[in-house]
């Protein structure tokens, strides 16, 4: 990793060891969640973009990543598929874009998938995929169904979770036929949602052993709604704090800024 304590910040990047790429390979999802900046929040610049990434840009985005691989000396790259929601890209084309990406960047440096997916629309063709080619997953899911579905609805307003609780547990099952890594769960943190019932949820009910947590996504000009407080959002990561030291089995925990 770059040492930015001691280099120059003037200076051109010479070395970078580690590399995260992060791919939206779809501007629409099939969720309308109500508290997504993405789509709901002002900026409707998506819709001048392809809803889709299109098959004749595969081969472009790897090289444009390896001329980086290259120029920086990259040893390892990881490279997550994002959205919208990635899986409305159909698994066969999706093939194709991960192929190019081997292809390409597998002989001259180290290379990880990861798929971040609401797991709605996860299809058969997309595990095969995922198992193929060692993609990691991370499932977003804010809870149990009475907190997740206030929020995390379909655009006709139905609540997600019990179809999404389905999925994580086909992935389950690829998991202890040691098809895919281990699945984790990426959720967003509510002054109204309670983060040991959350926790537990997560670990007891859907055997999650990676979790990460988001704040809402806040800014300079509107920090808080609502009447919120920076001290509700510390009580949560310190209850989820107090929750990870008495499971100590859960493997990774992170907390991510939105």
């Amino acid at each position: 990793m770059i040492d930015v304590l001691n280099s120059d910040a003037s200076s051109p990047i010479q070395k970078l060891h580690e590399l995260q790429v992060i791919i939206k390979i779809a501007e629409r999802c099939n969720l309308a969640c109500s508290y997504c900046y993405y789509f709901f929040m002002g900026d409707d610049s998506y819709k001048d973009r392809d809803p889709i990434m299109k098959p004749d840009k595969f081969s472009a985005v790897a090289d444009y990543i390896k001329r980086g691989v290259e120029d920086l000396g990259i040893r390892n790259v990881n490279i997550v598929f994002h959205g919208g929601e990635p899986t409305l890209m159909r698994a066969r084309d999706s093939r194709g874009l991960v192929s190019a990406l081997c292809e390409t960047l597998a002989p001259i440096c180290g290379l990880s998938l990861g798929i971040q997916t609401n797991g709605y629309h996860l299809t058969a063709e997309w595990e095969e995929l995922i198992s193929e080619f060692n993609i990691s997953v991370g499932i977003s899911l804010d809870g149990p169904a009475e907190y997740n579905d206030r929020f995390r609805v379909t655009h006709k307003g139905k609540g997600s979770h019990e179809k999404i609780a389905r999925t994580v547990g086909r992935l389950h099952e690829l998991e202890t036929e040691q098809k895919i890594s281990a699945i984790g769960v990426l959720s967003v943190l509510g002054r109204d949602i309670p983060i040991e019932e959350t926790f537990d949820h997560f670990v007891e009910e859907l055997k999650f052993r990676h979790m990460g947590f988001l704040l809402p996504d806040r800014s300079h000009d509107e920090p808080f709604v609502d009447g919120e407080t920076p001290g509700e959002y510390g009580d949560l990561l310190i209850g989820l704090f107090n929750k990870w030291l008495s499971h100590q089995d859960i493997s990774k925990l992170r907390r991510s800024l939105h």
